[in-house]
Parts: structure tokens; sequence; C-alpha cells
């Protein structure tokens, strides 16, 4: 209801997987937006055959499968995925399994951080659920401080 993380500088980190794949998906594309006051910031991952159909959403850029390379995103649903945010001064950097895969700058923060969510095709199951930025750390499972 009141966000506090500053979208200019912070960090998430979770880890996820997929636990049943649906039928009728044959990308098995997971997702992770964050929700600012101002914008959101929208990511996807799949299987590697369908990293040209992902779209990234970034505070007014749109970054198309089709025209950029995009195969860093590829990841298998099944397996276990560490994945960290991590935006510095509106300098975006994203991780899978500690490795940098891309990084964008944005053109604007996107306001205070309300919130993040993990999509799934099928069922999902996520390990941890944290963010943090200079001031506050917050376990978004149950919007807790970290001690």
């Amino acid at each position: 209801e009141d966000p506090i993380i500053d979208s200019k500088n912070f960090e998430l980190e979770t880890s996820f997987r997929v636990t049943e794949l649906t039928a009728k998906s044959i990308c098995h594309e997971t997702g992770l937006v964050f929700i600012g006051t101002k914008d959101v910031l929208l990511f996807k991952f799949s299987i590697a055959g369908c990293v040209g159909d992902l779209m990234l959403y970034l505070n007014g850029d749109s970054i198309d499968g089709s025209k950029h390379d995009l195969s860093a995103f590829a990841i298998n649903p099944k397996d276990w995925t560490s994945l960290r945010v991590q935006n510095s001064n509106n300098q975006l950097t994203i991780f899978l399994e500690d490795q940098a895969i891309f990084e964008h700058t944005l053109q604007d923060d996107i306001g205070k951080i309300g919130g993040a969510q993990l999509s799934f095709e099928g069922l999902g199951e996520i390990a941890e659920l944290r963010i943090k930025d200079q001031a506050n750390e917050l376990n978004l499972f149950t919007l807790e401080p970290y001690l």
C-alpha cells in the first residue's frame, strides 16, 4: 500500500522452477514484472527454441526477441533458476546463475516498487523472493523486513 523500495537503486533475488508444465504451452514462459508507482519492468524467460518470441518491457523501452538476441534468457523450466535483477542509478543488469546476461540503461526510474510478480505457464515454485534498496530489505513472501 505504501511502497518503500527505491527503483533507482535496488536488487531483487529469487530462485524458481516450473514443477508442472501445461500441455498447451510450447515455450514454457516464465515472467517477472516489477510494479512501480510510475511504470513497470517486465522480463520473460523461455526454452531456447522460443527466445525469438520473447519481449522485454523496460520503462518505455520494448525489446523484441525477433530483433535482438535474447538467447541468454533461455532456461530449462524444470531446473531451479537463480535470478538476480540489479539496478544502480538506472543501469539495469540481469544475472542468471550469477552470470550477467543483459544490461540496459533505463530512461527513468519506475517510482517506488510496490511489488514483484512471477508468472508461470504451468505450476511454479519459488524458493525465495527478496528485494532491497540502500535503506530497506524485504521478504516479498511476508512483506517483513529481513533482520
